[in-house]
């Protein structure tokens, strides 16, 4: 945003809740590739030149482990069954609306 010359305003009242990976169930297996893909990047970018070489492979081992295991859910279906799950995190997000 700087590099593009937007000004940037801050608002203290603002409040944002995320839910990483919320959507992560409704990916495809090409969703769940570039998903992981860029996760490597943002390490490679970011993080990996400060870092040792057994970091990196720790890291990078991490990350390949993830996919497959996301890739294993997405094939045999059970990521649209875990979604299903009653997620208690959401309903604290529910209650604290109708405050």
């Amino acid at each position: 945003m700087q590099e593009a010359d937007w000004e940037i305003w801050v608002l203290a009242e603002a409040s944002v809740i995320h839910y990483g990976g919320g959507t992560m169930g409704l990916l495809n297996l090409r969703q769940l590739n570039q998903f992981h893909r860029g996760m490597l990047r943002m390490y490679r970018k970011h993080y990996a030149p400060r870092q040792c070489p057994a970091v990196n492979g720790v890291v990078y081992a991490g990350i390949g482990a993830r996919y497959l295991y996301k890739v294993c859910l997405r094939v045999t279906c059970t990521d649209r069954l875990l979604n299903r799950l009653p997620q208690p995190h959401r309903r604290l997000e529910d209650d604290s609306r109708n405050l």
